[in-house]
């Protein structure tokens, strides 16, 4: 299955909702912060906190998440993770180092850990492992774990958890890159053929501790259609260092938000620059002539950076992009007709290789 985006086309098959918070029952030190998101636990010891969403999925069809996770401040002290959970039954597992996860059956678990537990074979960097029956044991299951960068730095790191039952895979993204997959038929090997689970997440501290907060964006179930990759042919110009502008992407004039097609567009964009992560992406932007100078080159300058920051909650490295906003400066067309105004309020993406 081709890379799973954030932004889907709405089709009528397809469910696509941010999440409600009233949808989660809160357990344990579980907190409410906001309309997405949920503190699990303070930075106090022996905390546990956990959220269930109410209703359930069915493996039988594909299901999306976005979501962010927060592990804390604390990289030297800080412990001890994230667990999200599926199960048949909403209910939790012993806490400390199992985090909400340890003994739950039958159970699958997507664990992000910020402890070493020696005795479980804990990498000593910061990992993500896919447990199954509340087993916490990385030696006892199939997939090992795998390092992380530092996660416990204080900041939110975007998400994704993807199901595909026609390929019978689990996907994990953080920060815009696989970390965690899963392969096989999860009703039978896992939920005693029970393709019907409820979903949730779980945190706990014991005698170390780290704030521990996840927020949920978007929930897509049902059949999930992709976008086409980026034109090869625009593929193709861009690694020649040549200019490109994609078809379709325009503000409309006066606007700086992007619309739901500018992103689900910008994909190409984000596959490409992963493919190449040597390249940096130019993002030129331009206004027609209508009204005052001083408010276009905001307005361009604006336009510029929705762009760049699309790009980098989407797992773009901040400094591998280069934005600048041009104002009405060098128009394509010179006039005031609808087609000048239409070809001159522009954005123009180049790549740079960067100097190793």
């Amino acid at each position: 299955m081709a890379r799973l985006i954030l932004f889907f086309l709405l089709l009528p098959a397809v469910l696509s909702a941010q999440v409600d918070v009233k949808d989660f029952v809160l357990n344990g030190n579980a907190v409410r912060l906001d309309d997405e998101c949920f503190r699990l636990t303070e930075a106090v010891d022996w905390q546990g906190g956990a959220i269930w969403y109410k209703k359930p999925i069915d493996l039988n069809e594909p299901f999306y998440m976005e979501l962010e996770v927060f592990l804390g401040c604390d990289d030297r002290g800080g412990a001890d993770g994230i667990v999200f959970i599926f199960s048949p039954r909403a209910r939790l597992g012993y806490s400390g180092e199992g985090m909400g996860f340890g003994g739950l059956v039958p159970s699958l678990g997507i664990e992000l850990d910020t402890w070493l537990n020696d005795h479980l074979l804990d990498p000593e960097e910061d990992h993500v492992a896919i447990l199954t029956n509340g087993d916490i044991r990385h030696y006892a299951n199939a997939n090992r774990p795998n390092a992380l960068p530092n996660i416990e730095d204080c900041a939110y790191h975007p998400m994704e958890v993807s199901w595909d039952p026609a390929v019978q895979e689990l996907k994990v993204y953080l920060d815009g890159v696989v970390i965690a997959r899963a392969t096989g038929d999860l009703t039978r090997t896992v939920f005693r053929g029970n393709s019907i689970v409820y979903w949730g997440a779980s945190a706990a501290t014991g005698k170390y501790n780290n704030r521990q907060e996840v927020c949920f964006r978007k929930l897509v179930l049902g059949r999930i259609p992709t976008l086409p990759a980026l034109d090869m042919g625009l593929q193709r110009d861009l690694m020649r260092g040549q200019k490109i502008e994609i078809p379709g992407f325009q503000f409309a004039s006066g606007t700086t938000a992007l619309s739901t097609e500018q992103r689900a567009l910008l994909e190409g964009i984000v596959t490409l620059l992963r493919a190449h992560p040597r390249e940096r992406l130019k993002i030129f932007a331009f206004t027609d002539a209508s009204g005052p100078s001083a408010l276009n080159q905001r307005l361009s300058d604006q336009r510029a950076g929705a762009i760049a920051d699309y790009l980098v909650q989407r797992g773009v490295a901040r400094d591998r992009l280069i934005v600048k906003g041009f104002g009405e400066a060098y128009p394509r067309l010179v006039g005031n007709s609808d087609r000048a105004r239409s070809q001159n309020r522009r954005v123009e993406f180049s790549l740079v290789r960067a100097v190793p």
